[in-house]
């Protein structure tokens, strides 16, 4: 056995962990089945001795295990993707005028998009940009400080999904399980 075939030999499982990474990561397989793919797949691995590949059933590691991820129902993540929710909170953050949530989202978007979007949405860094629900009628809205109320807001989340809610606090500069409302509102 040459070098070059024992060296990949001794790191196949770790490219196999890569690849779970990856996967994981970019939401094709739930966090959770990640120790199971492993164990499952970890002793299926194969070194092509020609090209010094890594294989899984005769294909590369990361097409072998989306093959495997779409035969395994419940390795594959439900419900909202956690990017997107990730994405509207810090959305909603920034136009609440939190300058970080302004930094966080420039690196995330780039100059053009982020441009656009402050464009669009009126907002600047410290200070709050026009929200989804731009009117100035707050009487019903539990994160605002003339009607704050921690139980409200929490039937509220219920009632319409954390994306809406986050929007809804966002409008008076507040944010999902803020304790106090904003006093600038």
């Amino acid at each position: 056995m040459s070098l070059d075939i024992e060296i990949a030999e001794a790191g196949k499982n770790e490219l196999l962990l890569q690849a779970i990474d990856r996967a994981v990561l970019g939401g094709k397989l739930k966090i959770e089945a990640a120790r199971d793919c492993y164990d499952l797949y970890s002793k299926a691995c194969l070194v092509d001795a020609a090209t010094l590949q890594i294989t899984l059933d005769g294909l590369p590691l990361d097409d072998a295990l989306a093959t495997v991820i779409k035969e395994r129902p419940l390795w594959q993540p439900s419900g909202p993707d956690a990017r997107v929710i990730a994405q509207n909170e810090l959305e909603a953050a920034a136009l609440a005028g939190n300058v970080s949530a302004h930094g966080k989202l420039f690196r995330a978007m780039g100059k053009p998009a982020y441009d656009a979007w402050v464009a669009k949405h009126a907002a600047k860094p410290g200070a709050p940009g026009k929200g989804a629900d731009d009117k100035n009628d707050h009487a019903t809205n539990p994160f605002h400080k003339s009607n704050f109320s921690i139980t409200r807001q929490g039937a509220l989340l219920k009632a319409v999904g954390r994306e809406k809610c986050a929007q809804i606090a966002a409008s008076v500069g507040s944010k999902i399980g803020d304790t106090k409302p904003n006093p600038n509102y």
